[in-house]
């Protein structure tokens, strides 16, 4: 009888290790102040594992066409109360973890489809987002760019947590309002450059138009997002 031991990761990935840095644009009224944090980034390339500094993914099921995977998320709280006068009294919104489900799609000519929920992990407020998107993969040499557009919706939950204003907070000039279930339609660009044999750069940003349900708060200003992540590694 031959028994074979199960890798939890399957095959040996390459791991890797270095820091990076995510921001985000502040949409609230009188707001100029920009939410960017720096940390340490652990990156692994397997194949089930993929885990890129603050998300990773991992495969369950599936084939070459379609495959089903576990997933989760780093993501930065909203806004500081501090950040603009408009916010003082809501209080500030904290960092969680993302966890969920994503079912992905092979296309033809190297496209991907892309189906996901993910679930507010620690509980911060309870809600969660789903988003639908199409992306292709391109090669330039040693850089690689991948271009996605997708629609993203929130929970009542989430939307009201970032972008409402509760009864208990109104005030003259900043009325209670509740958001309700909202959409955002997403259009980002990914990079993956290697520098050498060892050190690789990473790019992500990615841009989030709001819809009425969320410009029509009387915190919000802009009627869109933009996020960014960077990290330099070094792969062994």
């Amino acid at each position: 009888m031959d028994i074979h031991l199960y890798e939890l990761l399957g095959d040996s990935g390459q791991w890797g290790v270095g820091m990076g840095v995510i921001g985000r644009n502040s949409p609230y009224l009188d707001s100029d102040t920009n939410v960017v944090q720096a940390f340490p980034v652990v990156t692994y390339f397997g194949e089930r594992l993929q885990w890129i500094g603050p998300s990773l993914r991992y495969g369950v099921l599936g084939s070459d066409r379609l495959r089903l995977a576990v997933t989760a998320s780093y993501r930065m709280g909203a806004y500081e109360e501090k950040d603009a006068e408009i916010l003082e009294g809501l209080g500030d919104r904290d960092d969680t973890v993302f966890g969920g489900v994503a079912l992905t799609y092979e296309g033809p000519a190297g496209t991907e489809f892309d189906l996901r929920y993910q679930h507010d992990l620690l509980d911060r407020f309870g809600g969660g987002t789903a988003s639908a998107s199409v992306s292709r993969g391109f090669q330039f040499g040693r850089l690689r760019l991948m271009p996605s557009l997708g629609v993203n919706w929130l929970s009542g939950d989430l939307a009201n947590y970032d972008f409402g204003v509760p009864t208990s907070a109104a005030i003259p000039g900043r009325p209670a309002y509740t958001v309700g279930n909202s959409y955002t339609i997403e259009a980002s660009m990914g990079g993956m450059f290697e520098l050498s044999e060892r050190w690789r750069l990473a790019l992500n940003v990615a841009m989030e138009k709001l819809d009425n349900k969320i410009t029509d708060s009387p915190i919000v200003d802009e009627d869109y997002v933009v996020t960014g992540f960077a990290a330099m590694t070094y792969s062994f």
